[in-house]
């Protein structure tokens, strides 16, 4: 019965808005499209759940046009299959079009709304493009990022040398360790996953299924978002909690660790640690130092330009083998370049990227024959506009279709064939970074350290590497198969591949540059989830004992007072565990299971029921811990934590330790 209830309830309000509320008619009408049904319009027009959405677009053209048309629910979509509309539409207009769709679930309910793609046009926007532009904005900025990119290329090849098998999470680790080293000068695991980049990893794959137009039920009936959670029908609201909670993890984490290097003064410089010591924010006391609203927006900038930037990066490069499995004449043409530059006897570098025509070229290609964001972001108007004889009303969504652009067969001849000649005179096809990168004001401002991540990482791979078709167990070659993954973020589908050096001595040039450059101790054992004043029932009671043990570190003087926060939160964090300790009940965070454990600790412990407390030997230091699964008990809580919890209604085991900057 519940089922049928909420269709029969929304259709009712539908109608009774439609009745009350018409919507008004111009003398033009919108772009041509297929005929709408009664009060839901075309929302069986839209791209069927599994499908390449780009694919359904491209569809449109042959229908019903260059410019074309359909209507969800009283909301116009207007998709553009036409450079020239394009062009005319988000950049000579740009004004008016470079505002983005609040999406009630992605928006809303997972948190994205801090992200530069998704906030909308206006003064919020520009101050985020600005923090992003003035760290990395332009070609010479940029080329200081070339020594981080050097070094990684390098250790991918050494990865792809000993784990061939591994080749597509080499391509992620390297556009990982590239941009985390940028914005956080954190550096990643060497050689095995890493904790950072699998939580931004996660996030960008919910960030790109949340932002895929109208495909979530709450996006079309935004009322959905109010129904208790155990209504039929809304369960986009448990996964938009559990994407939330990600997303709020790699805001935080990241940052923290940051914030954390910048106190004890052995931080690397980074996107992050620029803006935060800049003291080039404006504020009403004229000190330059950051307000909350200053410290999100870093947060939030740092956060999407990793997680936007590897992620295309990952997308252009695994096009870029998959094509040359596909077609071996490009992979041959590109090898004899490089050989021909550096004679065969080192590895390609930056200074001789003017000397390559044909590997330039080639990138160009990689971005155009797959490009990453087939459709791109969705743009909306902000006021109503005319344009070849159509109404397009204010609200309307703008729905470029990128794929078809750089396929469109009076533009690119044969557009389906990997063809890096086309950029190359006398046939100079357009570039494709005009229209891979987004459009007008809402054009992405990391483009170039991708173009200089790619170049590196395909001159690279070509002139170490042989990529060819996998054979089966029969000797037989395995066909590729080119498409695309549905989504916002489109990555090619699976494919086998066989991934060889071209001779001993192209590995041990490789080698050779490794014993010059050797690894680099990891982070990743830096990380705190919620510093700088976490709960203690959120921390290991392992990692909890050695802060009880340690003594609270000569900060170094800052003049920064968000740092000084931080260093004076770090010391109330260990003061209130000694406390804690010298009650002698103080709370173990493998107390609460959504929590990681240590392994010792969770090798050691049974876990009771919950009215019953258990014990823990600590080898390492002879101490134990009290724990239960939920503490119940109010005497295993220190008198502070206790009194907190009565005064703030906090759940046992979870009080949050004293803010000391509130």
């Amino acid at each position: 019965m519940g089922l049928l209830l909420l269709p029969a309830v929304v259709l009712a309000a539908l109608i009774v808005y439609y009745v009350l509320f018409p919507k008004k008619k111009t003398g033009l009408d919108l772009p041509p499209g297929p005929k709408p049904l009664p009060i839901v319009g075309n929302v069986f027009d839209l791209p069927p759940a599994g499908t390449a959405e780009y694919k359904h677009w491209a569809k449109f053209k042959d229908l019903y046009g260059p410019i074309s048309s359909i209507n969800v629910l009283g909301t116009p979509l207007v998709v553009l299959n036409d450079r020239e509309a394009l062009h005319d539409l988000l950049e000579k207009r740009s004004t008016k079009t470079s505002s983005r769709p609040w999406s009630p679930f992605a928006s809303e309910l997972c948190g994205y709304s801090v992200f530069l793609p998704v906030i909308p046009y206006g003064n919020k926007f520009r101050y985020f493009r600005k923090l992003v532009h003035q760290q990395m904005g332009t070609k010479l900025i940029c080329s200081e990022f070339r020594d981080t990119q050097d070094l990684e290329s390098l250790r991918f090849l050494v990865r792809t040398i000993e784990r061939p098998e591994e080749f597509q999470k080499h391509i992620k680790t390297e556009a990982s360790a590239i941009i985390l080293r940028i914005i956080y000068g954190y550096n990643i695991e060497p050689k095995k996953v890493d904790p950072l980049v699998s939580l931004i990893e996660k996030m960008m794959i919910n960030f790109s299924d949340a932002f895929v137009p109208l495909s979530w039920a709450v996006d079309i009936v935004p009322s959905l978002a109010r129904l208790p959670d155990w209504f039929p029908g809304t369960s986009f609201k448990k996964t938009a909690r559990e994407w939330r909670n990600t997303t709020d993890q790699a805001l935080n984490t990241p940052y923290n660790f940051v914030m954390d290097q910048m106190a004890s003064g052995t931080n690397r410089p980074s996107y992050v640690s620029q803006l935060m010591s800049s003291k080039s924010f404006k504020n009403d006391n004229g000190t330059g130092e950051p307000t909350k609203e200053d410290i999100e927006a870093v947060k939030a900038t740092a956060t999407i330009m990793y997680g936007g930037g590897a992620d295309t990066t990952v997308s252009t490069i695994s096009s870029f083998v998959l094509a040359m499995i596909a077609f071996p004449e490009a992979q041959k043409k590109a090898q004899a370049e490089i050989d021909s530059v550096t004679g065969g006897e080192r590895l390609p570098t930056f200074e001789d990227q003017e000397r390559m025509p044909y590997i330039n070229a080639l990138c160009k290609e990689a971005l155009r024959w797959m490009p990453v964001v087939p459709t791109t972001t969705t743009h909306v108007t902000e006021e109503e506009i005319e344009y070849r004889g159509y109404r397009i009303p204010k609200g309307t969504y703008l729905i470029p279709s990128t794929w078809w652009i750089l396929h469109d067969p009076e533009i690119y001849a044969n557009p389906d064939a990997f063809d890096p000649e086309r950029f190359i005179a006398p046939r100079d096809e357009p570039d494709p970074s005009d229209f891979a990168f987004g459009y007008g004001r809402r054009i992405c401002p990391g483009r170039y350290l991708a173009e200089d991540s790619i170049f590196m990482t395909v001159a690279r791979l070509l002139a170490v590497f042989d990529m060819r078709k996998a054979v089966d167990e029969n000797g037989k070659e395995i066909d590729v198969v080119i498409d695309g993954t549905p989504g916002l973020i489109s990555h090619p589908v699976e494919y086998a591949y066989s991934i060889t050096p071209r001779s001993a001595k192209h590995v041990e040039m490789v080698r050779a540059a490794e014993r010059v450059h050797p690894w680099e101790e990891s982070d990743s054992s830096l990380l705190k989830k919620d510093s700088p004043t976490p709960a203690i029932g959120a921390m290991c009671w392992h990692d909890m004992m050695f802060i009880v043990a340690s003594d609270v570190p000569d900060f170094p003087e800052s003049s920064n007072t968000v740092i000084q926060q931080y260093q004076s939160s770090y010391r109330d964090q260990v003061a209130h565990a000694r406390r804690c300790t010298e009650e002698g009940s103080m709370r173990a965070g493998i107390a609460d299971q959504q929590y990681e454990k240590c392994t010792e600790c969770e090798n050691r412990v049974k876990w009771a029921d919950q009215s019953k407390r258990t014990e823990c030997q600590l080898s390492k230091n002879g101490k134990s811990c009290q724990t239960t699964e939920v503490a119940q008990n109010s005497d295993i809580l220190c008198p502070e934590c206790h009194e907190k919890n009565e005064e703030g209604g906090y759940e046992y085991g979870s009080a949050p330790l004293p803010n000391p900057s509130e």
